[in-house]
This record gives C-alpha cells, structure tokens and sequence, in this order.
C-alpha cells in the first residue's frame, strides 16, 4: 500500500509537470476578428479537427434591466428561448433541436444574457437558423409562458428551504441595499408573477441589439460562414442605445455581520468585500492573492487553518465576481452552526495577517504554478473556447489573450501582493451574512 501511494504520488507530480510545461504551448491559438455587421464583430478559433461547432453569445443585458416590481423578466426571458419560434411551436422546435442534435443553454447574471449553442458541423445551417429565430422571431406563446413562469416558481419555492441560497441573495441585499445589484436574478414569486407577455416582448426588443453583443465562436467552421450566417441573423435587430441603466451610488461594504435564523444545524456563511475590475493594474495581482487566500480548497490559507488544522468547516473557498458596476470579492463556508463565530473569527484573523505581512514567496510560487498549470484544464471541450473567446470581447482583453495571459500571471511579484493586499484588505470593508440556527 505504501509502495502504491508513493507510485500515485510521484505520478501526479509527473503529471502536474507535463501540464506546466506545455501551458504556455497549449494556447498558441489564432483568434481571428470578424467583423459581421455594424457594432458586431466576433472572435473565432477555427479548428477542423472536431466535427462541432460551440457558440457562446451574451447580451449585455441582465437582471439589473428589469423594470421595477417585475424583476426576473430577464431570467424568465431565458426559458422561453427554446419555447417556439417561426412557424414553430414549443414541442417541434425543441424536436428540431434534439433531431440536429444540437445542444442548448442559457444563463442570465445581474448584467448578462448568456446563451450557449453546440451543434455537429454538418448541421451547421439549420443550427444557426434556428439559432436565427430564437434571436429574432420568438413566438412568446402564452401556454409557454404560463409553463415557464410555473417552472421559476417552483425554483424559488424550492429555494425558499436552502440555507446557502439565503444566505447568498441575503449577502447581495446587505451589500447593495435598495438597488438593482441587490435583487435576486430569478426574482420573487410576486414579482414573476407581475410579468406579461409585453414586458418580456418589451425586453427583449429592448435589450437585444448589434451593439451590446458579444459572441465566440470554436470549431469546424470558416470565418466567411461565419460571417454569411450571422449576416443574415443579426441584420435583423437594431443597432440602438437601449434603455440606459443607471445605478445610484451606494453606500456599502461598512463591516458588518447579519446573522438570520433558520432552522438548519449547519450555517451558511457567505463573505464580501470590494473587487477590482479587470482594467485595474492591480487584477492579476488579485487574481493570484485570490488563489493564495481561498481560491484552492485545499492548498489555500482558509482551507488549511479552517479546513484542515481547525476542522471547523465542511468547506470554505474565494473567488472573484468581476462585473462592470461594482466587482466584489466573496467567499463561501460551511459550518456546524455552534462553530459560526469562531469560523468568521479565524477569516477575519487570516485576512489581516496578509494585509499586515502580506503571503510569503513560497506561497507566491506556488500559486502562480497552479494558476498557469490548470489553466489548459479550463479549456477541455469545444464551448469552454467559445465562452472564452465572449469573455475576452466583453472585457475587451484583445485577440492575442489566450497566448499572454500567463505572463500577466507569472509577473505578479511580492511588492504587488503587498500593495493589493493594502488596498482591499480592511476589515472596515468587509461582511458576513450567515444564514443557521445560531
């Protein structure tokens, strides 16, 4: 048994070297730049060598574009985009979908629209024109808006009895309180229920256009399909500034710690303090800061004090929620509920010993190893590309990203870590919302 482990041991770390070493191998991608049609262009990564086709488009237009007592349009708009278009009703329209095997999904965030289409290149054709009619003639049928809205129902119901789903929107509405960022993105039973078939028509004529879309695309075909394809859907919708969101300024991120009670024995406890955006000189700093503190689960600061050395939580992690209005740092445990103000203590004492003796070189090293070795594990299948070839238009990273975002990682030094850990790490800044029996 021994002999085994030490074998599996020194495989993993054979492994782990095969994948640093080809890392910066992996991402010699061509993105080619398509210009399509006024205010569209799309980044694509040809690659003949799979018999698919992965696009990923997102609107900017999400939850915070509801209109008032009628949040989750957005996201009740999302489950009607395969409920029937043209000539087709929900039930052969979904037929047509599974026949070409294609396959479909959507997401909706506080400010993006998120539809993600694969289909077998042979079927390339009748993919993009029904991706055509999801995008410009939806039938919004009454019987399938009755059906979704009984579905997001439901959900919210269902998330009525989860802990960390409380915890999680009741974080948001501490942070931003009385505003849009706030509100939950599925919105409230009275709220979908205010929803009529004229505001989702309304949202959709509003909020998708040429020019706040963003669209990858990976696989087995050229850009002037491309091109002739999205010609012909996008020439459809307008080119227009929409309905202007505007948010107002908000006071938050003051310390804090709102504990609801709920009957469950383990607490969910979620955390948050000021982000950066990804155009600040310091993101990848925070990037890598991120990974040290909670980003791995097991290799990070919280995950071997609490997790490991205390025993005190089931798990714990960080991450960054990178928006365009107010870009946070959060974090997620989970604990016996008579554990909670200990668990929230020894947060609380990790984070101000980095921003008081910042991390140690080791631990720099480390991370950045582990940053820029799992990245080629981000991109195992056709429509991990495609998503990132849309999130590199939405932040506007440029073409070439895929083959320098690791020398953004490996220069992150000790002096950057310092200087990050100065700026966003202060306990005035940061809160907890736990949702338990205590």
């Amino acid at each position: 048994m021994i002999k085994s482990n030490k074998h599996l041991k020194n495989f993993c770390a054979f492994l782990f070297f095969i994948i640093c070493f080809f890392s910066d191998k992996s991402f010699s991608y061509q993105v080619e730049e398509i210009n399509v049609e006024e205010g569209l262009k799309v980044f694509l990564i040809s690659d003949f060598s799979n018999p698919l086709i992965s696009i990923s488009i997102c609107f900017q237009a999400g939850s915070i574009n509801d209109l008032e007592g009628k949040e989750g349009t957005a996201y009740m708009l999302s489950g009607l985009l395969n409920e029937g278009a043209g000539d087709l009703k929900a039930i052969d329209f979904q037929r047509a979908l599974k026949e070409q095997g294609i396959r479909f999904s959507t997401d909706v965030s506080h400010e993006m629209f998120y539809i993600n289409f694969q289909a077998p290149s042979i079927y390339k054709a009748k993919a993009f024109k029904l991706l055509g009619l999801m995008l410009t003639d939806l039938r919004f049928d009454q019987d399938a808006i009755e059906r979704v809205r009984k579905q997001i129902i439901a959900l919210n119901k269902l998330e009525e009895s989860s802990a960390k789903e409380i915890a999680y929107w009741g974080l948001r509405k501490d942070l931003f309180p009385n505003n849009p960022l706030g509100n939950k993105v599925s919105g409230t039973i009275d709220s979908i229920n205010n929803i009529s078939r004229d505001d989702l028509k309304a949202f959709k004529e509003l909020n998708f256009r040429r020019d706040n879309v963003f669209i990858g695309i990976n696989g087995d075909i050229t850009s002037s399909e491309v091109r002739d394809f999205l010609r012909e859907i996008f020439k459809v919708l307008k080119v227009s500034k929409g309905r202007k969101i505007t948010l107002e300024s908000i006071a938050f991120f003051r310390s804090g710690i709102n504990k609801i009670k709920f009957p469950v024995p383990q607490s969910s406890i979620f955390f948050g303090m000021p982000g950066l955006s990804r155009r600040d000189k310091d993101f990848y700093a925070l990037y890598v800061l991120n990974h040290i503190i909670g980003g791995s689960v097991l290799s990070s600061r919280l995950g071997k004090k609490i997790r490991e050395e205390e025993g005190l939580v089931y798990g714990i992690n960080t991450w960054l929620d990178v928006n365009f209005y107010f870009p946070l740092w959060l974090g997620y445990a989970a604990t016996s509920s008579k554990n909670t103000d200990k668990v929230i203590s020894l947060i609380k004492k990790e984070l101000k010993d980095i921003f008081l003796n910042g991390v140690n070189l080791t631990e720099l090293e480390e991370a950045k190893s582990n940053i820029i070795g799992s990245y080629p594990l981000s991109f195992s299948t056709s429509s991990d590309i495609s998503n990132m070839l849309m999130t590199m238009q939405v932040y506007d990273l440029g073409k070439d990203y895929l083959n320098v975002r690791n020398k953004y990682i490996s220069s992150v030094n000790i002096d950057d870590i310092k200087r990050v850990s100065k700026r966003l790490l202060q306990e005035d800044k940061l809160h907890f919302t736990v949702v338990g029996e205590e």
